[in-house]
C-alpha cells in the first residue's frame, strides 16, 4: 500500500507520514501493517468500481491514490496534525472505515451549498458523484482546502438559513415551492420595510414596494436604524454578522439609489439598474394599482385598462397616425387612420418614443415587440388599398379591421 523508508524531507500524502511514523515508533506491529495492506488493496477495488472499473490496471492505480487522498484528508482532520494521534488511528481502526470516513467528509461537504440562493435543493447521487471524483484525484483536497472550502459552503449555509429565519418571521413560507430566491433579495426586502417607520412587518408586494420607496424618499434624513437592530436581537446569534453586513451593504449600496429623486420607484424595481428585492405576488392588487403608483398619465390613458389587448392596439395605432393617446377609437379616428397609413405610413418611431415616455418600464419591452413583430405589420396590410381585384376604396374593408383590432365606439360598419 505505501513505502514505510525514510526520506530526507516529508512531502509524502499524510496518510503515509502517519504510516511511517507509527511503523517507526513501534505503535504498528509488522502484524498490523500487514492487515493494512490486505485491506488497501480491497479498498482499491471498491473504489475502482464505484468510479468506473477495477479490471483495468489504470483504474486501480488511480484508485489507489484516491485512497491515499481519502485517509490522509480524515487522518489529518481527525488528528488535526498530530501525527502520534493519526499512527493511533491507523492502528485501531481499518483502512476501508477509515477511508470511508474521509468519504463521509467530501459527501456532507457536497451537501453544502454553493449560491446563496432558497430553493428546494436536493444534491443528486451524480453530482455526489462528480464531486467525489474530482475531490480525490485530479482537484484532491488537502485538509486546509477541504476547510476552506466548506467554511466558505456553511457561510453561504448560514445566509440562507437567516434568510429563511426572516421569511418565517416576516410570515412568508414555502418559497421554495415556488422559485428559487436570492437571499439578498430577501435581506434587502426585509431592509427595506423595517426602515420605514411603522411599515408592516411583511415582505412587501410590488406595490408595497413602491411606496416604500416613496416614503424613504420623503422620509427623515436618517432611516429608522432602531427598529432594525431591535429585530436583529431576536435573531439568533449565529446570524447577526451576517445580518449586519446586509445592513450595511444597504446603507452603502441601495439608500442612495432610493434617495436620488431622479431614480423613480418604477426604475428601481424594473430597470437596468433596479434594486434586488423580493416581492410577494398579490393577487388583490393588481397591475392597475401599481401603474396608477408610477405612472398616473400612462393609468389614465388607458383607463386602468391596459391588459385590454385592444386598449394597447387602440392607443399605439393613434399615436402612430398622430392621433392623441386614447383607450377608444370613434368612426371617424378610425378613417384618419385609414387616411395618415394609406398618404404616409404609420410613424413607428412615435410610437416607440410614447412607449419609452409613458409606459412602466416592466412591460416596454413587450409593447415594443408587439408593435414591431406584430400589429404594425398586420396593421399596414389590413388598411391598405394595394390590391386591384380586392379595392377598398372607400375604407369599408380598413375601418371594419380597426372595429375587430381597437375598442371601438361604433357598432355598425358603413356596407
Amino acid at each position: 500500500m505505501a513505502s514505510t523508508d525514510l526520506s530526507p524531507s516529508d512531502t509524502r500524502p499524510y496518510f503515509e507520514q502517519a504510516l511511517r511514523h507509527g511503523v517507526h515508533g513501534g505503535v504498528i506491529t509488522p502484524g498490523r501493517l500487514q492487515t493494512i495492506q490486505a485491506e488497501g488493496a480491497r479498498g482499491m477495488v471498491q473504489i475502482a468500481n464505484y468510479f468506473g472499473s477495477a479490471h483495468l490496471r489504470t483504474e486501480l492505480e488511480i484508485a489507489r491514490a484516491r485512497m491515499v487522498n481519502l485517509l490522509s484528508l480524515h487522518l489529518e482532520d481527525q488528528s488535526n496534525g498530530d501525527l502520534p494521534s493519526a499512527a493511533r488511528s491507523l492502528r485501531d481502526n481499518s483502512l476501508l472505515s477509515l477511508s470511508k470516513s474521509g468519504s463521509d467528509m467530501l459527501r456532507r461537504l457536497s451537501a453544502l451549498p454553493t449560491i446563496q440562493v432558497i430553493e428546494d435543493r436536493m444534491t443528486s447521487v451524480e453530482d455526489q458523484r462528480n464531486d467525489l471524483n474530482d475531490w480525490t484525484f485530479a482537484g484532491a483536497l488537502d485538509l486546509r482546502g477541504y476547510r476552506e472550502e466548506r467554511s466558505a459552503r456553511q457561510s453561504v449555509q448560514t445566509e440562507i438559513d437567516l434568510a429563511r429565519w426572516i421569511l418565517k418571521r416576516f410570515g412568508t413560507t414555502a418559497v421554495e415551492e415556488r422559485f428559487a430566491v436570492e437571499t439578498q433579495a430577501v435581506f434587502m426586502s426585509a431592509m427595506l420595510v423595517l426602515l420605514v417607520k411603522d411599515s408592516a412587518t411583511a415582505m412587501p408586494t410590488r406595490v408595497d414596494c413602491v411606496r416604500l420607496i416613496n416614503a424613504m424618499k420623503r422620509g427623515p434624513a436618517s432611516p429608522d436604524i432602531a427598529r432594525w437592530e431591535a429585530f436583529v436581537d431576536e435573531m439568533p446569534s449565529t446570524y447577526e454578522g451576517v445580518a449586519r453586513n446586509a445592513k450595511d451593504d444597504f446603507l452603502r449600496v441601495a439608500m442612495p439609489r432610493i434617495r436620488d429623486q431622479g431614480r423613480t420607484a418604477d426604475a428601481l424595481l424594473h430597470g437596468d439598474d433596479a434594486l434586488n428585492l423580493f416581492m410577494l405576488e398579490d393577487l388583490d392588487n393588481d397591475s392597475s394599482e401599481y401603474e396608477r403608483l408610477v405612472s398616473r398619465q400612462w393609468h389614465r390613458i388607458t383607463a386602468g385598462d391596459a391588459e385590454d389587448p385592444k386598449v394597447i392596439a387602440t392607443i399605439l395605432l393613434r399615436v402612430a397616425s398622430g392621433l392623441a393617446p386614447k383607450s377608444t377609437l370613434l368612426k371617424r379616428e378610425a378613417r384618419e387612420i385609414v387616411k395618415v397609413s394609406r398618404s404616409h405610413g404609420l410613424d413607428s418611431g412615435a410610437v416607440i418614443r410614447f412607449i419609452e415616455a409613458h409606459v412602466p418600464l416592466q412591460w416596454q419591452s413587450d409593447l415594443k415587440r408587439l408593435w414591431i413583430d406584430d400589429l404594425v405589420t398586420d396593421a399596414i396590410e389590413s388598411l391598405s388599398d394595394d390590391d386591384p381585384a380586392f379595392p377598398d376604396t372607400f375604407m369599408s374593408r380598413a375601418v371594419t379591421y380597426l372595429r375587430k383590432t381597437c375598442r371601438a365606439r361604433w357598432v355598425t360598419d358603413d356596407r
